[in-house]
């Protein structure tokens, strides 16, 4: 990609052909990786391929192009202005779209959101096991000078 910000990478397949698809993050994309690699579930790497851009810096990036076959994975990278473990964590969401023609018209298919999740490797921290769209705070409830409130007593 040639820039020196952090590069997020992502991956993701579809359970069919898709024409395009559109990261959405909650901070700055900064620029996006030009050809993601598409490659067959047999691990071969096929004439499949996507065009990426978008406005940068800016939350989203669109691919247009063509995975034909069903579970082509697609494997990208997109760059933030912060370092991938600085909160808050990128936690992007993908789009997903297939155009195609059926009886002379245009028809579009659109699915998602799908949440890509927040980075692997990072240190635990109150949003882990957490996501966009399943948001959840892993705090741990401090009870200062308090007793129980079952007391049993004696006479």
């Amino acid at each position: 990609m040639g820039s020196e910000e952090q590069q997020v990478k992502y991956h993701f397949y579809c359970d069919g052909p898709i024409t395009g698809y559109q990261i959405q993050a909650q901070i700055p994309v900064t620029g996006i990786e030009a050809a993601p690699l598409v490659v067959s579930p047999l691990a071969k790497p096929v004439t499949d391929t996507f065009s990426c851009s978008g406005e940068f810096p800016g939350i989203a990036a669109n691919c247009v192009g063509l995975a034909k076959a069903p579970y082509e994975s697609i494997t990208g990278q997109f760059a933030i202005g912060a370092k991938i473990c600085a909160e808050p964590r990128v936690d992007p969401l993908l789009t997903v779209t297939y155009a195609y023609l059926e009886k002379g018209a245009i028809t579009q298919s659109i699915a998602g959101p799908f949440d890509l999740g927040r980075p692997t490797g990072c240190p635990a921290d109150k949003y882990s096991g957490s996501t966009r769209l399943t948001p959840k705070l892993n705090i741990k409830k401090k009870h200062k000078g308090r007793k129980s409130a079952h007391r049993s007593r004696r006479r």
